[in-house]
């Protein structure tokens, strides 16, 4: 599978009428960084993604995974997972493509890592799910802080701004989020 990032924000740029300036100034990206992504002559960092990913209420995956919908089930052997790292952390689709609603990752945020985010997000309406498998955790919901440690899960509304970090590393954690489906 080619990952195709570039013309994935191409396509949500043009979805939503957007022109690459104002994309830029959303962004804090320059315009010539996004029209060499656009036409994949640019590498991009996560939190920059993360930017883009932000800005038009998709979530990460979203450009890793297939365009086509499945129509049966999907088995992704373990040395088959295609995974996005930046600043020693890893993000691994736990599927190969995309089914719709439902969207569950893993996070490794390994050993000296100095991921700390700085961006809340806020996704599309529906339910957000995170699961410590390894590791501290701290998570902010609106303003309140979670800790999280081997073991604890959080579940809350995924239109709420929130954001994690590792206090412990290396750690893992998954992250479930289903979209609501009144709303679509």
């Amino acid at each position: 599978m080619k990952i195709d990032i570039g013309t994935k924000v191409r396509k949500l740029r043009k979805k939503y009428n957007i022109t690459i300036q104002e994309l830029c100034n959303k962004t804090e990206l320059s315009y010539s960084f996004l029209s060499n992504l656009e036409n994949n002559k640019h590498s991009i960092t996560v939190t920059n993604l993360s930017k883009i990913a932000n800005f038009f209420k998709v979530e990460l995956s979203y450009f890793f995974i297939e365009d086509d919908l499945i129509k049966k089930p999907c088995l992704t052997k373990k040395g088959e997972r295609e995974y996005i790292t930046d600043d020693n952390i890893k993000i691994h689709p736990l599927s190969s493509q995309k089914f719709g609603l439902f969207k569950v990752s893993l996070w490794e945020i390994l050993k000296n890592s100095s991921y700390k985010p700085e961006e809340y997000h806020i996704h599309k309406p529906g339910e957000e799910l995170i699961y410590v498998i390894k590791g501290k955790i701290q998570a902010d919901i609106e303003g309140d802080r979670y800790i999280l440690e081997e073991g604890d899960s959080l579940h809350f509304k995924s239109n709420l701004k929130h954001k994690y970090e590792a206090i412990d590393t290396p750690s893992k954690l998954v992250i479930v989020k289903c979209e609501d489906i009144k709303k679509i």
